[in-house]
Parts: C-alpha cells; structure tokens; sequence
C-alpha cells in the first residue's frame, strides 16, 4: 500500500514537473512573439502586428499586454466598439494602469457609452492625474452634452491652464510657419494666439 501511494505521488510530482517546464518554455517562446508584435507595432506595421499579437491571444489570453495593443491597433482601424472592449477587459484586469484607462475613455466617448459611466472612468482618472488636457477636455464636452455648462467650462478651462506650453509650442510653430513661407497657417496660428493670449490675460484678471 505504501509502495503504490509512494509511486502515486512520484507520478504526480512528474507529470507537475513537466507541466512547469512546458508553461515556462511557452512563456518563453511568448515572450519573443511579444517582442516581435511590440516591434512591429513601434516600427507603424500595424497590420502585421495585429497578427503577432492574435497569434498570442489564441494561446493564452490576456499575456503580458497584449490587449492593450490589440485595443490599441482597433482604435486606430477605427474599430471602436472592439477597442472599447479590449481596454475595459484590460483596465479591469490592471485597474493602475492609467494609460488604458485613457484609451478606454477615448472609445467610450466616440461609441457614445451611457454618460454615468464616462463620468465614473473619467473622475476615476482625474483623480490621479488631474493635468491631462485631453481628458478634461472630453469631460468638458461629456458635461456639455448633459447640458451641464457650468462644470463644461471649468473642464474647459481647466484643459487651457493645464496646457502651459501650449502658447510657447505654437508660437514656435508660427515661427516655422513663417520662414517655410506657409502664410494661410500662419495667419491661422497668429489669430488663434491672440485669442489665447486675450483669453488668458483675462482671467488673470479675473483672478487678481
């Protein structure tokens, strides 16, 4: 009796043996698929890396960030409804990984998702990090539409605050706009810096 339970458990220990070995070989070998997928993706061959990355999808769900990507490359395929699912199945599985959040918001916003959940997503990545011009503006227009005008404009004027580079970034653009003798962009860029500039000596007063 001793005997055959001791070669029971040397049976069990085995066949656990070599399952470890196996999944660390084929985490290995998804590794460098990853790798290739994140490569290709870096390198704009968008196509090719959708396939790398389904490839690692159809042998273990959810590897590494292999959703993120995909959700990623459906995005700008303009496949929203499947980059939305991808970033919510990938946010909820890493709720700190603040980037996917921001695409799931992106999706969300375009597919038009019910705005008690937008306003949820959106306080949630405000909440840990508050100067994102892009996502106070999508939540500016999220309140908008709610006809909410006054939380509307302190998203709006939020996102222009935050956004203190903004007028050094453009007149430097102006600059170029100039010297490459573009004249219809740099008239365009000159009138919306003197909206700005107007906009914003404005509020200092305001505030002073």
């Amino acid at each position: 009796m001793k005997n055959k339970l001791f070669q029971l458990l040397v049976i069990f220990i085995s066949i656990c043996i070599i399952w470890v070995l196996h999944y660390w070989k084929d985490s290995e070998e998804l590794k460098k698929s990853y790798s290739i997928g994140l490569h290709l993706y870096e390198k704009g061959d968008i196509g090719k890396a959708e396939r790398q990355f389904l490839g690692i999808q159809k042998k273990r769900k959810g590897f590494m960030e292999t959703n993120f990507y995909l959700g990623k490359i459906n995005y700008y395929n303009k496949n929203y409804q499947k980059s939305y699912e991808l970033f919510k199945s990938f946010w909820e599985e890493n709720p700190n990984h603040l980037i996917s959040l921001e695409w799931l918001i992106k999706s969300a916003f375009i597919l038009k998702i019910n705005s008690f959940e937008l306003n949820q997503y959106c306080n949630l990545y405000l909440n840990q990090n508050p100067h994102n011009p892009e996502i106070l503006y999508l939540y500016g227009l999220v309140h908008e539409s709610e006809g909410k005008y006054d939380l509307a404009i302190t998203h709006y004027e939020k996102a222009i605050q935050t956004s203190n580079s903004m007028l050094l970034s453009l007149n430097r653009l102006n600059t170029i706009y100039r010297k490459s003798g573009l004249s219809d962009q740099n008239q365009e860029l000159e009138s919306i810096i003197k909206a700005l500039k107007k906009w914003k000596f404005k509020k200092e007063g305001d505030n002073s």
